[in-house]
């Protein structure tokens, strides 16, 4: 019956969301995921080098036409990483549905954030064990864990409206309104969280080894032509 309880709040914090911002619908990417793409461009600058640690923040606008323009890095923990990063944004000039204001297409300011990790984390197990931990009715031990996301990512969106989700469970509403709040002012900034570095290799390869053919099918790449991808 908790586990009900919680989808229902879900469900009502996300449409009180929509309503809110109504008057402002942030673009769409037209492909693929989004994440992905931008990965998949990233390893084709990056090559086969390590990316260290770190965390670069590129900031672009797309304008009314769903072009890339302005492209910079606001956060730039390493020339190597935020050019190619920069570069990978880039490649998403075009795909994008634009910004629309009050039902009219706009120009507007957005971002990306990199995370650099040189070492096998254990953050898909932790956030896999907190969905777990909700869907179980123990929100108490999913706050903990939430609390844990928010300090180590604190401009990713999905971890505050997640959390306001347990808050309102457990009858912290002031809480919930605080975390709903911050997820609506994220959700407008940042278009996606990439976290790339220790697997790069493995999966800039599996990434590789289909080639789009017509937007639709695919194709196992040769040997030949993967080498002349990774060094385009």
């Amino acid at each position: 019956m908790k586990h009900y309880t919680f989808l229902f709040i879900i469900l009502l914090m996300y449409c009180a969301s929509i309503v809110s911002q109504e008057e402002f619908t942030r673009a769409t990417f037209k492909e693929e995921d989004v994440s992905e793409f931008i990965t998949s461009k990233f390893f084709m600058f990056n090559g086969n080098k390590e990316t260290g640690d770190g965390t670069v923040i590129i900031s672009f606008t797309i304008n009314e036409k769903g072009e890339v323009i302005d492209v910079v890095p606001e956060i730039n923990s390493s020339k190597t990483n935020g050019l190619n990063a920069m570069l990978a944004v880039q490649k998403t000039d075009g795909l994008w549905n634009p910004t629309l204001i009050h039902g009219k297409e706009a120009s507007y300011t957005y971002k990306i954030k990199f995370h650099f990790i040189n070492k096998k984390g254990t953050f898909n197990d932790d956030y896999s064990k907190a969905k777990r931990l909700n869907e179980k009715g123990k929100y108490e031990k999913a706050l903990k864990m939430y609390n844990k996301f928010v300090e180590k990512y604190k401009d990713e969106a999905r971890f505050y409206f997640e959390r306001a989700a347990i808050k309102k469970v457990l009858g912290d509403d002031k809480g919930a309104e605080f975390d709903l709040k911050k997820f609506n002012e994220l959700d407008k900034i940042f278009l996606a969280h990439i976290k790339v570095g220790f697997f790069g290799v493995e999966r800039r390869r599996m990434m590789y080894k289909k080639i789009r053919v017509r937007n639709e099918l695919t194709r196992p790449l040769t040997d030949r032509e993967l080498k002349k991808a990774i060094k385009n």
